[in-house]
């Protein structure tokens, strides 16, 4: 049996098999997309895969924001910053991981989406959701393009959101956004990893545990010392079997 869909005043031919309405969003990851057929849309993607176990301060900071959030009555922005490697998407993907097991979708924005039929998208998912602004200075580089999707922080629409945004320089983002609760509550700024996160890493995958203090000290040396530069340090000291600082 053939189904005829009105948009507008246009009419499409869908058959039974082409069409499964829901009536709320799947659990799952979704980016935005748009065509010129469909407009702006949603397109299913495969869920973040995360570490097999998590250093540091992630799992208190994912714990802080959910529960911030499952407490406030409207929607909550957090704004994290900090170089490549330096934690701040690992956090994004855990904190979308837990959204999952709690029922919220993901949705992703990569590209600088704005204005009524971007907003009306995010403003028709009424459920609980996460929506992902990965990298945002460089996706929304223009000023302009950041100021136009304030709306969706301001809390004018009834549905509530978590937004997380993520970005290299926190002086690239539009001066509206910050120091300004109501729209980002939470910036978090990764500086490079933490001793903790090194010591509780070097615990498990360096073979000469004595050698775990040399290779904070060598860490201090540096401005941001990431999560690439700790992993493979560790893999050629363990080669070598030589400190820190020789390596």
């Amino acid at each position: 049996m053939s189904h005829f869909i009105r948009d507008g005043s246009k009419y499409f031919v869908q058959s039974d098999r082409a069409i499964d309405i829901k009536n709320s969003l799947p659990v799952g990851t979704y980016v935005v997309k748009e065509s010129m057929t469909h407009g702006i849309y949603l397109e299913e993607i495969e869920s973040f895969k995360l570490p097999e176990k998590l250093y540091g301060s992630t799992n208190k900071n994912e714990q802080r924001i959910l529960k911030t959030y499952q407490d406030r009555h409207h929607s909550t922005g957090c704004l994290f910053v900090g170089e490549k490697g330096s934690g701040k998407t690992l956090l994004s993907k855990v904190l979308a991981n837990e959204g999952d097991k709690l029922g919220y979708p993901t949705i992703i924005v990569n590209s600088p989406f704005e204005g009524d039929a971007f907003n009306q998208l995010i403003q028709n998912i009424s459920q609980h959701c996460i929506v992902l602004f990965d990298e945002f200075e460089k996706v929304y580089a223009e000023d302009e393009d950041q100021i136009r999707i304030l709306t969706l922080l301001d809390g004018v629409y009834s549905s509530k959101k978590l937004f997380l945004f993520t970005c290299n320089d926190k002086y690239s983002i539009n001066s509206y956004m910050l120091n300004r609760p109501g729209r980002i509550y939470y910036m978090l700024e990764f500086e490079g990893l933490e001793e903790e996160f090194i010591r509780e890493y070097c615990q498990d995958n360096l073979n000469d545990k004595e050698q775990i203090d040399s290779i904070i000290n060598v860490s201090t040396l540096f401005y941001h010392f990431n999560f690439d530069m700790l992993q493979n340090l560790i893999e050629e000291m363990n080669r070598y079997d030589e400190p820190a600082s020789e390596s």
